[in-house]
């Protein structure tokens, strides 16, 4: 539940607390007054601006490439989708005064992609109703526009898959603001800044007319703090973002029907968020399988291709010497398919 200051009400605590002492049994302080304070120095920073984010598919779209020549083409896999992303606001410990008090902010936050461990800065744009505790939320549309050429066999279909990931974040923010007192209204000091006063009964002196500065209220919330002059006041929010973090197309590859040939899944390079960053899919990781990576040192040709056969029958039946492939990572992407 969200946490409100009041500065009018923390005001008359504050003096109550300094007051209270003082005042004659039986009596009630009277004329009771907040001066015109001012609010000055409002200021919005993030207290965290890195973030670790495991991905979630938030869409995908496929596609058929078909070739029915006896030759290889190159055709291209072209997709246009846009999503929705959203930042939510919301004071989790605010403040009210006699004015509106909001502001705006815009940072950059750096994001940790898990499974790619690739990070990508977003800027986070937001504004801060200090007073309110209603959760805002702004939407913009993000585009993804995906032209990627693709190798079709002879006599194959290939289907291309655009899958889009999203990430969330909260970011926790710190909201301050400086609280001015009136000054002019103190005889005999008209440079105190008063914030409140009232009249009373004291034990020993009679009737006094007791003025408090803003640094006193501290002493009634720990929301406060004093500079000697004026109070800072501190609270929190947090901005809760939504958004897509990268895109990948999955290419599989089977003969049409009537032809034979080899059945095959592998991943096109990964975009990321901002756009000008372009990952290889070696860059994946573990998470999103490559299912065509180099082989290693250990290979008789370094630079062959391993390729998956998902006929799992023929593929056992295949001289792996003579596909470029090794001995010890067939079996191994043997067993792994398996699994699935």
């Amino acid at each position: 539940m969200a946490i409100m200051n009041d500065i009018a009400q923390d005001a008359a605590r504050a003096w109550d607390i300094i007051a209270g002492p003082f005042i004659r049994p039986g009596t009630t302080p009277t004329n009771r007054q907040l001066f015109n304070y001012q609010i000055g120095n409002i200021e919005v920073e993030p207290g965290n601006l890195n973030f670790s984010v495991v991905p979630e598919l938030d869409f995908s779209v496929s596609q058929d490439l078909f070739n029915n020549t006896s030759v290889q083409q190159s055709q291209t896999a072209s997709f246009n989708e846009s999503r929705t992303e959203t930042t939510s606001t919301a004071v989790t410990h605010g403040v009210k005064s006699g004015v509106t008090v909001s502001a705006s902010a815009k940072f950059n936050a750096k994001i940790l992609v898990k499974s790619i461990e690739q990070t990508i800065t977003t800027t986070v744009s937001t504004e801060y109703n200090f007073s309110s505790t209603t959760t805002r939320t702004n939407t913009v549309t993000r585009g993804w526009s995906i032209a990627q050429p693709v190798l079709v066999p002879p006599h194959s279909r290939v289907t291309a898959t655009l899958q889009i990931y999203k990430g969330d974040f909260t970011v926790p923010v710190l909201l301050s603001l400086r609280v001015y007192g009136q000054t002019g209204t103190l005889a005999g000091n008209p440079s105190f800044p008063s914030l409140y006063a009232a009249t009373y009964e004291n034990t020993l002196l009679g009737r006094i007319r007791e003025h408090i500065a803003p640094p006193a209220l501290f002493r009634a919330s720990n929301a406060y703090i004093s500079n000697g002059v004026q109070a800072i006041w501190r609270g929190t929010a947090t901005t809760r973002v939504s958004q897509g973090l990268y895109s990948v197309v999955r290419i599989d590859e089977r003969p049409l029907a009537g032809y034979s040939g080899e059945t095959r899944t592998y991943y096109l390079p990964v975009t990321l968020s901002n756009s000008s960053q372009i990952l290889t899919p070696g860059s994946l990781g573990s998470e999103i399988p490559i299912i065509n990576p180099v082989p290693n040192a250990s290979c008789k040709k370094e630079n062959s291709p391993i390729i998956i056969h998902h006929d799992r029958e023929k593929h056992r039946e295949r001289d792996y010497d003579k596909e470029h492939i090794c001995h010890d990572q067939a079996e191994k992407y043997e067993r792994d398919y398996d699994k699935e």
